[in-house]
């Protein structure tokens, strides 16, 4: 029986209770290597979408969503970069809730890279540079926790392609890949998790980039990873350059597994330096690359979401020929069981797992009237039709 995402959130929760505390040793990666099956699923575009209306203060500039819920309500949390601000509506009517201003709520002159993420309404996260702040709906900072100076010149990021993970009185964060591209040493030192200590207000930093950016140099865009949360409160890592998928519990557990797709047909080979230290050169190889980015946990049909993108010539993205996407679907047990292409107007990184048990993924992102979503379906190969649709009505 597929699990509830509010069983699952409850789930999460009572993980911080009875966890224990990570240890910042990752340790050598255990692979384990399961034969893909690609045929089995796979995701359908369907012709139904849903809209969550901007007032005149507001913009389309979306840079975290997530549901959470209250009194067996869902609600939808969006922050807008533009605004800076947070924005709840209620999934079901899609009707405007609440909405903070949130960088009128911060103490300090100082703002840079805001971005928020709702767990309830008492319980707000938002990230200022180094800064976690956790507040309630009526803007009130509860507590607030500051990453040392020492801390690389990088900023802490919460988004739905990078969700906060609450365990055991701490709250572990996404570190912005902000490391001298170019140096092996400094890739081999750089830690993507960032452990703010609820209790001690002590800020650690956690889990190694794998191997493959150890040995090659890749540049920026090659470093923007993700993660997901599943059922066992574990992180799942994608990694642009790497094939592999990661689980880990930070603390024992680091698991490795096959993750590439059907259509790349040869290594993601590595970026010479003068292009890397030229950010315009450094784009357009990586633009020449197939390359994986967010990966997503859906705990109704307990399956992971993994998006690819395929290399493609510079010129034709700069003349706005879109690169080419797919969902690469695994099982739970981090088996594939499908590879499905999406239209590359459906934005991926801005996917969801709705309460009805539905996935939505952003679509009509110009529009300055709405955030828009479709819904997407799965599909098993004795119900797969020739004309598989994967093109936004």
């Amino acid at each position: 029986m597929p699990i509830s995402y509010r069983n699952y959130i409850a789930y999460l929760l009572l993980i911080c209770f009875f966890a224990c505390r990570p240890k910042t040793q990752t340790g050598t990666s255990n692979y384990v290597y399961l034969p893909p099956d690609y045929s089995q699923e796979s995701i359908l575009l369907t012709n139904d979408t849903i809209h969550f209306l901007l007032d005149s203060n507001t913009y389309n500039k979306i840079t975290s969503q997530n549901i959470f819920y209250s009194k067996n309500t869902a609600y939808m949390a969006i922050y807008d970069e533009l605004s800076e601000s947070l924005n709840i509506y209620s999934f079901t009517s899609q009707t405007l809730k609440k909405r903070l201003v949130v960088k009128d709520l911060l103490p300090t002159k100082q703002k840079r890279k805001i971005n928020a993420y709702v767990v309830n309404f008492d319980s707000i996260l938002v990230i200022n540079n180094k800064t976690l702040y956790l507040m309630d709906s009526s803007g009130h900072i509860k507590s607030s926790i500051k990453a040392p100076k020492t801390m690389p010149d990088a900023w802490v990021d919460i988004e739905n392609t990078t969700p906060p993970l609450i365990k055991n009185g701490h709250i572990y964060t996404t570190i912005s890949p902000f490391v001298k591209q170019t140096s092996f040493e400094d890739l081999t030192k750089w830690k993507v998790i960032c452990d703010f200590d609820l209790k001690s207000k002590k800020v650690n930093l956690l889990y190694n980039l794998p191997e493959i950016y150890h040995q090659n140099l890749y540049g920026y865009h090659f470093l923007e990873y993700s993660h997901c949360i599943n059922t066992k409160g574990n992180l799942v890592f994608s990694f642009p350059a790497d094939t592999t998928i990661y689980e880990t519990d930070l603390n024992q557990l680091n698991n490795a597994y096959y993750g590439k797709s059907r259509f790349q047909t040869r290594q993601i080979a590595p970026v010479d330096r003068d292009s890397i230290e030229k950010f315009d050169v450094g784009f357009k190889e990586y633009l020449r690359r197939d390359s994986y980015s967010s990966i997503y946990y859906d705990a109704y049909h307990h399956r992971y979401l993994r998006i690819v993108r395929s290399g493609m010539d510079p010129q034709l993205y700069i003349n706005e020929t879109p690169r080419s996407q797919r969902l690469i679907i695994f099982n739970e047990q981090f088996k594939i069981v499908g590879e499905s292409p999406i239209d590359a107007s459906v934005k991926l990184k801005m996917l969801f797992v709705g309460p009805d048990g539905h996935l939505y993924a952003r679509v009509k992102t110009r529009d300055e009237t709405a955030i828009n979503y479709i819904k997407m379906s799965y599909q098993t190969s004795e119900t797969a039709r020739a004309n598989v649709k994967t093109t936004v009505p």
